[in-house]
């Protein structure tokens, strides 16, 4: 079974076609720097996917480094609306912008990029994934002290899906990450991808390191241990307040 992930650039993929052959799909939402900064295929694939629950689907945040990370954590999840089993991502390659050149190793990304991750962790109860290359991570991520460089210390704790490709048999992985649950390893042609004029005839393939069901246990598990805020009831309250007043007279 495949795993994908595709954006606008892949046109209007026929799902059905494509259902079959694929386990996980990734699609993109935000981060296409148009006034919404919506992937303009993201609705259609969405919805598409709500129709094949066989595959596992994702979202992801295409970042900027000149992006407000709060801003753009609400615009992408007003625009997903994720459901509990929904895996999410931010996509961190930019090298275009010139707040991205100028940030370069000096570690001024932690903040923004941190931020999102808590944001989008805060509304759902899980983890977002962090994509990145072992090129882009190290050298753009890392902030470069002396000869040495150091990533955040908090990258180990979110689950890792890596692009490199390579003919070896497994991926480099960035600095600050002990191994990588899903890695992006090429690209190909997949069946109905690709097809509308002017779309890419090649998909980006991705191979799971980590079994779905094990990377739902890990990462997504945490959603069970969220529970609603309770009203104390009267009884409680006048229990609370009467033992803060016997500590306060010892």
């Amino acid at each position: 079974m495949l795993t994908i992930d595709v954006s606008e650039y892949n046109g209007q993929i026929n799902w059905d076609v494509t259902a079959p052959l694929v386990e996980l799909a990734f699609v993109k939402a935000t981060g296409s720097r148009n006034p919404s900064n919506e992937d303009p295929q993201f609705g259609r694939n969405w919805q598409e996917l709500d129709k094949h629950p066989e595959i596992q689907r994702g979202a992801y945040y295409y970042w900027y480094a000149d992006d407000d990370p709060i801003r753009e954590t609400q615009r992408f999840l007003d625009l997903v609306k994720p459901k509990p089993g929904d895996l999410l991502a931010i996509d961190l390659e930019d090298q275009v912008t010139s707040a991205a050149k100028a940030g370069k190793a000096t570690g001024n990304f932690w903040a923004p990029i941190k931020a999102w991750l808590d944001a989008v962790e805060n509304s759902t109860g899980h983890k977002a994934f962090i994509y990145t290359s072992p090129g882009w991570w190290n050298y753009y991520m890392c902030k470069l002290d002396g000869i040495k460089r150091i990533s955040p210390a908090w990258s180990f704790a979110y689950p890792l899906w890596v692009a490199h490709y390579t003919d070896y048999a497994t991926p480099q992985i960035p600095l600050g990450f002990s191994t990588a649950q899903i890695w992006q390893y090429g690209s190909g042609p997949v069946k109905g991808c690709g097809i509308s004029a002017g779309s890419n005839p090649n998909t980006d393939l991705d191979k799971l390191i980590t079994p779905l069901v094990e990377i739902k246990k890990t990462w997504m598990s945490v959603i069970n241990t969220i529970q609603p805020v309770v009203e104390p009831t009267m009884e409680l309250k006048v229990d609370i307040l009467w033992k803060d007043y016997q500590l306060r007279k010892i």
